[in-house]
């Protein structure tokens, strides 16, 4: 609503007039129409006016109500006001946001060219840049204050001309206020055509920079500035959360050119660096390095060097600009005995020649690792359930271009054996692969070999492999073909069993001499229960049985992983004998291994003592075919068995 009343004094060519309006929408004020995407709300004014025309005497107030800049929903206590005066031409007038910033303009707004004094005073600049199209991110503040005169323009001139200060910016970081502050005033010069920036200083925790520049202002436009001295790494870190770097940063840069597109000259290095590489849990440390800007052409070069893992790291090479965005680039990275503990429990010491390239088309990472030496120490347990239980469904994970256009061509190899060593096994092996697609969907190709002599214990059965290959084969996935053939004895009876298939797609085969049923075999390698030829027990009781073996051992097993691990041994277990009728007895038995190759074994029975004695057996490898064991059984008889291990 709008409503208002005057007069005119025709002769003396005098005027009084009042006008007011109430919840006024912007959208209906035609100055505003082509804003009205971007802007809206409700304005409430008063404006009262007299006098001569060509020199008239206002007072104006307005408000805005419900208002809406650029997206942005202004809050009640946030609505900006204004207030104006005109008393014999000169204007007193303010913008302001309460607690948030004060704009104010004084001056002769009628005569030719006279300065008018503007000023600016924002404890808050969020509550400034709220009214424009311009953010903070979240997290950060900053405070400014300035003063200076403006001259608009007249005739053929197109831009006001000036002179303004810069007497208070600071800035506030996540938990940094008053990260950076200016030195002194910074002071700025408008010419009608250019805007001109004087050297000013700029101050903070380990941090000092000189900086100063021009910027035109008349199509085309060009750049001209410089930034020099040295930052404190972790406020970059702070500024980006994602970069967990610390260090000095030294900075001598100059741009010019287009604003859209300059051109860079100059360097920034990095001293005393430390960055955490959080998806490895690794940290690169002694950081240094140098990132220099051609000035003739958009182009730059990469040099740098770290320790990581107790080795070195090193990077070199070039890039293209295109403006401030890089273009195309070309670096080699090289390393040497680094160890990486990744995945968890897994210790590998490498060494990489690894070429990185990429362009609008794509990227490209291609090259050599190999794998000096690796271990895998965890120990674990496996139950019957985990063998059986249906792998879970992947996760989907988040999907990022970058890696999608980025393929691989490396060749990873092992120079030595790889190791694992826990209590379930005792295994080397090498490997040769090629890590082919893209990052976001590697794939594999070549073998993995296991070497003949090695162990798996599983449910106190020890196989040891005979030959076992993964063949990494598919162009998608990681999913390996498995080709094992491993070997055991359990109460005299010589025990194979090959797995061959598709991961998780493998099938086991068994054979046994003297020959027995799959049954019978896998009977015996879970309840360690040797079939009698004689008294056939009913399928009841067997089922009896090697049930009860398993609940039984699983139940034990709670009380016994924490005393094996107490007393440093391999082997320390309780083991319930159940028949048809219910539990028959219980067996003890620790073993530790004394060396690589040699280990013991001892037995006895828990509820029977006295009556029987305690079964000792020492098992080692004398030679890759040999194998000695002697053994002091239950009846109190010793042997001595000499085996030569043949592959059939």
């Amino acid at each position: 609503m709008i409503g208002g009343s005057g007069s005119f004094e025709i002769r003396e060519k005098r005027f009084k007039a009042r006008l007011a309006g109430d919840g006024v929408s912007l959208a209906s004020i035609d100055r505003l129409r082509d804003y009205a995407h971007d802007v809206s709300g409700k304005l409430s004014f008063q404006c009262s006016g007299s006098g001569e025309l060509s020199r008239p005497n206002l007072v104006v107030s307005a408000s805005l109500a419900d208002s809406s800049f650029f997206g942005r929903a202004i809050a009640a206590e946030s609505q900006p006001t204004l207030a104006a005066r005109v008393e014999e031409g000169h204007l007193e007038g303010s913008v302001a946001v309460a607690r948030g910033f004060r704009l104010t303009a004084s001056g002769n707004v009628f005569e030719e060219r006279a300065p008018i004094e503007v000023s600016l005073d924002a404890p808050s600049l969020a509550s400034l840049l709220q009214f424009s199209p311009l953010a903070l991110p979240e997290g950060y503040g900053a405070s400014v204050a300035a003063a200076g005169t403006l001259v608009f323009p007249t005739g053929d001139e197109r831009l006001p001309t000036g002179a303004f200060r810069i007497t208070r910016a600071v800035a506030d970081f996540p938990g940094k206020p008053g990260a950076l502050r200016v030195s002194g005033d910074i002071r700025l010069a408008l010419d009608g055509r250019r805007l001109s920036v004087e050297p000013f200083e700029i101050s903070g925790d380990a941090t000092t920079l000189s900086a100063k520049g021009s910027l035109g202002l008349i199509d085309p436009a060009d750049l001209e500035a410089s930034l020099s001295g040295t930052i404190d790494a972790a406020l970059l870190g702070v500024a980006m959360p994602d970069l967990a770097l610390t260090g000095q940063v030294r900075v001598a840069l100059a741009a010019s050119g287009p604003p859209a597109r300059p051109r860079l000259s100059g360097e920034v290095g990095l001293r005393n660096g430390r960055y955490r590489v959080a998806a490895i849990s690794q940290t690169l440390d002694d950081i240094e390095g140098t990132i220099r800007f051609g000035a003739a052409s958009a182009t730059g070069e990469v040099d740098a060097h770290a320790k990581i893992g107790g080795g070195d790291a090193s990077v070199a090479g070039t890039f293209g600009l295109e403006g401030l965005s890089p273009k195309d680039f070309r670096l080699s990275v090289q390393g040497r005995r680094i160890t990486v503990r990744y995945p968890e429990d897994v210790r590998l010491v490498l060494d990489a020649d690894l070429v990185a390239s990429g362009g609008p088309s794509g990227n490209l990472l291609r090259g050599e690792v190999v794998v000096q030496h690796g271990t895998y120490s965890r120990d674990f347990d496996v139950t019957l359930s985990d063998l059986l239980s249906k792998s879970r469904p992947a996760v989907t994970a988040t999907r990022e271009q970058w890696k999608e256009k980025t393929r691989l061509e490396v060749r990873i190899v092992s120079s030595q054996a790889l190791e694992v060593r826990n209590n379930l096994a005792r295994l080397t092996g090498t490997m040769d692969l090629q890590a082919r697609g893209t990052l976001a969907e590697p794939s594999l190709v070549g073998q993995v070999v296991l070497d003949e002599g090695g162990r798996v214990t599983f449910r106190d059965v020890r196989y040891e492999i005979e030959s076992g290959t993964l063949t990494f084969a598919s162009a998608r996935g990681l999913a390996p073909i498995l080709d094992v053939r491993a070997r055991a004895e359990v109460k005299g009876y010589d025990l194979t069993v090959s797995l061959a298939g598709i991961w998780p797609r493998v099938e086991a085969a068994f054979t046994s001499d003297p020959p027995l049923s799959d049954e019978a075999i896998v009977n015996l390698l879970l309840t360690g229960s040797a079939p009698s030829t004689t008294n056939a027990p009913p399928v009841s009781g067997t089922l009896a049985s090697t049930a009860g073996s398993i609940v039984g051992g699983a139940a034990t097993g709670v009380f016994t992983r924490p005393a094996q691990k107490f007393f440093g041994l391999e082997r320390f277990q309780i083991d319930p004998v159940f028949t048809s009728s219910g539990l028959a007895g219980a067996t003890t038995t620790v073993g530790k291994q004394i060396s690589p190759n040699w280990s013991v074994t001892y037995s006895q029975p828990l509820f029977e003592a006295g009556s029987r004695e305690p079964v000792v057996e020492v098992e080692g490898r004398i030679s890759q075919s040999w194998v000695l064991r002697l053994r002091h059984d239950e009846n109190g008889v010793y042997l001595v068995d000499l085996r030569r291990r043949t592959r059939s």
